[in-house]
């Protein structure tokens, strides 16, 4: 991308970009997302399925739970050792709620 003095415009992924920069970048790239992004998942866009770095886990799980259930499992197996502190001290994830794997 070029300004109007022909100087390049840098774009740093790790840098914060606005809700709507990305949506711009997305449909004048016409990038195809994945489904889970769209309804009824409405997924944010936070990287690993299930990512425990993920401010509303809480709430991926619970979709997943009801839309994905074998996903929501394979999250539980994967990510175990992190969901299990995380519900130990509160954090991100309910302190009650525990799940099944088999």
């Amino acid at each position: 991308m070029f300004d109007s003095n022909n100087v390049i415009k840098r774009f740093k992924p790790l840098n914060p970009v606005s809700d709507d920069w990305v949506e711009w970048y997305i449909e004048s790239r016409k990038i195809y997302l994945c489904r889970l992004y769209y309804e009824p998942f409405n997924f944010k866009r936070t990287g690993c399925k299930g990512c425990p770095f993920a401010l509303d886990l809480q709430e991926q799980l619970e979709v997943m739970a009801r839309l994905l259930p074998s996903e929501r499992k394979q999250c539980e197996y994967i990510w175990k050792p992190v969901y299990d502190e995380y519900r130990r001290i509160g954090y991100r994830l309910h302190k009650e709620e525990q799940i099944k794997l088999f």
